[in-house]
C-alpha cells in the first residue's frame, strides 16, 4: 500500500498542484500471521482448535476421524496455517501445494462435518480474544475453505445444538 505525501510547505491549493516535491511513501502491509501475533499465536489457535476437537461432544465424529494420537496433524496444520496466513511457507517446504481438496477428498465431509470443524475454529478463535475485524476475516476466510471441502450430498439435517453455539460466536 502506498500514499502519497507533499514536503514542501505550499500555502495554497495552486501551489501544491505545481510543486514537485510530491513523494511516494510506501507503507508496509500487515499479514495475517503478524496481525494474529506470528508463530507463538498461531500454535496457541492450533493447540486451542484441537483441544475442542478432543473434548466437545457434539464433534466427536469429526474427532475420530483424525486417528488417534493428532501430534502429527497439529503441526501439518500449524505448517499449513504459517503459510496461507502469510508467515513462512513451511508446509510448502516439506510437502509442496497444499492441494486441500484432494488431500480431502478420502473423507465423507459434509455440511455436518463441516460445522464441527468450523466450531472448533471459531471457539478457538472467540477464547484468544482476536481484534473483530481479524476475526471476521478469519471467519470469512475459514468457511469457505471449509464449505470447499465438501464433498458430500445433504443426507442428514445439521445439529442444532451445533448451529446454535456456532451462531453465538460466529461474526459473519
Amino acid at each position: 500500500m502506498s500514499i502519497e505525501t507533499h514536503s514542501c510547505h505550499c500555502h495554497s491549493a495552486e501551489d501544491e498542484q505545481s510543486c514537485d516535491a510530491q513523494q511516494t511513501v510506501e507503507l508496509p502491509v500487515m499479514s495475517t500471521y503478524s496481525r494474529l501475533g506470528g508463530e507463538e499465536k498461531l500454535r496457541e489457535l492450533v493447540e486451542r482448535f484441537y483441544q475442542y476437537m478432543d473434548s466437545l461432544p457434539e464433534v466427536k465424529e469429526l474427532r475420530v476421524m483424525h486417528g488417534e494420537s493428532l501430534t502429527h496433524i497439529k503441526q501439518v496444520l500449524f505448517e499449513f496455517l504459517s503459510g496461507w496466513f502469510g508467515g513462512p511457507g513451511l508446509y510448502e517446504q516439506k510437502y509442496g501445494q497444499p492441494r486441500l481438496r484432494v488431500q480431502h477428498l478420502p473423507f465423507p465431509i459434509d455440511k455436518h462435518l463441516r460445522d464441527q470443524w468450523l466450531l472448533c475454529m471459531f471457539q478457538a478463535m472467540h477464547d484468544m480474544q482476536f481484534p473483530e475485524k481479524l476475526q471476521q476475516d478469519l471467519q470469512k476466510a475459514f468457511y469457505l475453505t471449509a464449505e470447499h471441502m465438501r464433498n458430500q450430498p445433504e443426507t442428514r439435517e445439521l445439529s442444532a445444538e451445533i448451529t446454535e453455539k456456532l451462531s453465538k460466536i460466529a461474526l459473519i
